[in-house]
C-alpha cells in the first residue's frame, strides 16, 4: 500500500499545534490574560519574559513582534492583514515579521519553514 501526500499538508497542522502550545501550554490562562491587558508596545516584552527567554532577546523590537504575532494573531489581524497601529509598532520589520510568523502557519512552502525553524526564536 503507498500512500501520496503532500508534505504541506503534514506541516500545516503541526505548525499550527505549536502555536496552540505557546498560546494555551506555555504561558498559563492568568498570566497571558494579565499580559493582554497591558499596552501592545509593552506585551511583545512581557510575553518573552514570561517564556523565559533570555534578557538579550527579549529586548529585540522584532522579537518582541514575532511574538505577538505568534500568540496573539487572532487580536492584531483582521482579514488576514495586520491592523493599521501594529503595523505602525511593527515599522519596517512588518513585511518580515508577517511572512515569517503569520504566513508559515497559513499559506507555507519548504522555503518559509526553512526560514521558521532557522530563526533564533524558535
Amino acid at each position: 500500500m503507498s500512500f501520496h501526500f503532500k508534505k504541506d499538508a503534514v506541516w500545516k497542522p503541526l505548525l499550527r499545534q505549536f502555536r496552540r502550545y505557546l498560546k494555551k501550554e506555555a504561558l498559563s490562562p492568568g498570566v497571558y490574560a494579565v499580559i493582554r491587558l497591558r499596552s501592545l508596545s509593552s506585551q511583545g516584552y512581557l510575553l518573552a519574559e514570561a517564556l523565559g527567554l533570555p534578557e538579550k532577546m527579549a529586548i529585540q523590537p522584532k522579537t518582541q513582534h514575532a511574538l505577538l504575532m505568534m500568540v496573539n494573531s487572532h487580536r492584531i489581524t483582521c482579514k488576514k492583514q495586520l491592523v493599521p497601529a501594529v503595523r505602525r509598532l511593527m515599522g519596517k520589520d512588518a513585511e518580515e515579521i508577517w511572512l515569517n510568523y503569520f504566513e508559515v502557519f497559513n499559506e507555507n512552502s519548504e522555503k518559509q519553514r526553512h526560514c521558521f525553524f532557522s530563526t533564533p526564536l524558535i
